[in-house]
């Protein structure tokens, strides 16, 4: 893994199925190309996180979450007062999720997590390449603050380093909105 500072390799990268590590809004998350289903696999294997767990896909507006999601009336005022920002929106896939997704970021129940972070680079990379992604860590560990695992590097190509923005060092706070009540399931 080299340390790059180009957003233009970045997305190269994720067009060759590639896992980058970068910083978001919350922590640092390790992110490939979400359509691209080996380089989704390959996440789950360098995590050694269950596959019955999906991953969030990042979008770049608020308007496009009703491509990937299903919204609700509570669904779209949460958003619209809270995103961009540290929650990661559970809503029902839409049939376009389901059809351009790896199947590994659609829950069994057919839920898809939605991220809109607070952090520009995040941003400038997913108007061009829908990315998924999640924490730095071994499954069960805690997070990677600053020092990346062994094991996660040697199956990233690239750590992206932006100093511009400081990490909560707090990963997002997840909400189910597919029932009447909308769930927090971690926060």
């Amino acid at each position: 893994m080299k340390q790059i500072y180009s957003l233009e390799e970045i997305k190269k990268s994720f067009k060759k199925g590639n896992l980058c590590v970068l910083p978001t809004d919350t922590i640092l998350g390790i992110f490939t190309d979400a359509t691209n289903h080996d380089a989704v696999i390959q996440i789950f294997e360098t995590k050694k996180r269950d596959f019955s767990k999906p991953l969030a896909i990042f979008l770049p507006t608020i308007e496009e979450i009703q491509k990937y999601g299903i919204e609700t009336e509570r669904s779209k005022k949460f958003v619209k007062e809270n995103l961009p920002g540290a929650f990661t929106i559970l809503l029902q896939a839409t049939d376009f999720a389901k059809s351009v997704l790896s199947p590994l970021l659609i829950s069994i129940d057919g839920k898809v997590g939605i991220r809109i972070p607070k952090q520009s680079n995040i941003i400038k990379l997913t108007k061009e390449v829908i990315i998924c992604g999640t924490s730095v860590n071994i499954s069960g560990h805690e997070f990677a603050k600053e020092e990346i695992p062994p094991e996660i590097s040697e199956n990233v190509e690239f750590l992206f380093m932006d100093n511009s923005q400081s990490l909560s060092q707090k990963p997002s706070t997840i909400i189910d909105f597919t029932e009447h009540t909308p769930t927090i399931i971690r926060k």
